[in-house]
């Protein structure tokens, strides 16, 4: 999945069914996104 945001800045997280994402991707995500760990937390209680 690609998302982009409206500064044009494009967040790339990868999909495979039945497949665990390392924490290292997990991370570099966070980091994408300009989100800290609560931030992240509260996303995955929305979802």
């Amino acid at each position: 999945m690609i998302f982009k945001n409206s500064e044009g800045t494009r967040i790339t997280i990868p999909y495979h069914s039945k497949e665990t994402l390392h924490p290292k991707i997990i991370k570099s995500i966070i980091i994408d996104c300009k989100l800290n760990a609560e931030g992240f937390k509260k996303l995955l209680v929305i979802f």
